[in-house]
């Protein structure tokens, strides 16, 4: 059986109608946060939620003016260590830790809370993206031990395991879905071999099947991916790609970017129209790629600087306004883009 399909997964992670035309318009705001190094990132409605290694914890902060945002929040736990992920899905959030995954009820979004915890050994530390729709796909373990994990989300507050195998993958970054198009396959960066974007069927109660993969030139490392309409585009070391994977069984490359200067080590993505932004925690930068002709994806801007944007981790976008957490400062980032 299908796994089930969310009516409510919007298309676009910028939302509000705002067209972005792929520049940038500056830096407006930054907030110096209650807990240290935050490395996972999400955002709901008018809040944005930052999961803190050094602390641990997870902040609230209320950005209903972006231009001045308040931490409202901060749940300190040792639930949160390493708190890779977190996946937003109706009124709640989970986040992905070393051990376990969190079930916060954030109905109320300056005070939400700890519903429910599952335990797993790394689940958080394998692939930090997981994924949502009917059920959760999440992989756990390290080094040579892999499970898949499977939740039914029918009880947001109370997921149920419904699965758990070996996956028998080696080196899983982040996991990709596409709700519009096809909510069954899930794309992985990193599986088997750091280089390597494969395409999994899912099924509800039975092992992913491996369905195609696809190996990056040049065997640089993928390290995350956004799918959006049949393409797939996937922050690489050096590299930014579009891979076509209308056909997941039948994967290929469109086009591709190269630049050392921008790309590496990317631990968050966001995408609205044909705008694509993809962050360097190495090369401290946030880089803006038109995908408008997926053959020939072209920076249109890049914002690099050593202090200012040290060690981006997280993007969300609310509307014209992109959010960044900057792991090296303790500080949630505010960039303005530019409108058409």
């Amino acid at each position: 059986m299908d796994l089930l399909k969310l009516s409510s997964k919007p298309k676009d992670t910028g939302g509000g109608g705002v067209v972005l035309n792929g520049t940038i318009v500056g830096e407006v705001a930054e907030l110096l946060l209650s807990a240290d190094s935050p490395w996972s990132l999400s955002a709901k409605d008018d809040h944005i939620f930052l999961g803190c290694e050094a602390g641990p914890a997870l902040i609230s902060v209320d950005v209903t003016d972006p231009l001045v945002p308040v931490e409202v929040n901060a749940d300190s736990s040792s639930y949160y260590n390493y708190p890779r992920g977190q996946v937003v899905l109706g009124n709640s959030i989970f986040v992905l830790s070393q051990d376990r995954m969190v079930t916060m009820d954030a109905s109320d979004m300056a005070n939400p809370a700890r519903t429910n915890q599952y335990y797993s050994t790394n689940i958080g530390l394998s692939a930090p993206g997981a994924i949502y729709g009917g059920h959760m796909l999440v992989q756990a373990g390290k080094a040579t031990t892999k499970y898949w994990i499977l939740y039914d989300m029918t009880d947001p507050n109370n997921p149920a395991k419904t699965f758990k195998a070996d996956s028998n993958l080696t080196y899983t970054l982040h996991i990709a879905v596409d709700q519009e198009a096809d909510p069954n396959v899930a794309f992985l960066c990193g599986a088997a071999a750091g280089y390597r974007f494969s395409a999994y069927r899912l099924n509800e109660h039975a092992t992913p099947v491996p369905l195609d993969f696809w190996d990056a030139p040049g065997q640089v490392s993928v390290q995350w991916s956004i799918v959006r309409d049949g393409y797939a585009y996937i922050s690489a070391n050096g590299n930014f790609f579009v891979v076509n994977v209308t056909d997941p069984t039948n994967m290929f490359l469109e086009g591709t970017v190269v630049d050392s200067n921008v790309f590496s080590a990317c631990y968050g993505m966001a995408i609205s129209g044909n705008i694509v932004i993809v962050t360097s925690a190495s090369r401290d930068a946030i880089t803006l790629i038109d995908v408008s002709d997926p053959t020939t994806p072209v920076i249109t801007a890049f914002l690099k600087d050593t202090v200012k944007m040290d060690n981006p981790h997280g993007a969300a976008l609310i509307g014209k306004y992109l959010f960044v957490g900057l792991y090296s400062q303790d500080k949630l980032k505010v960039i303005e883009l530019g409108t058409a």
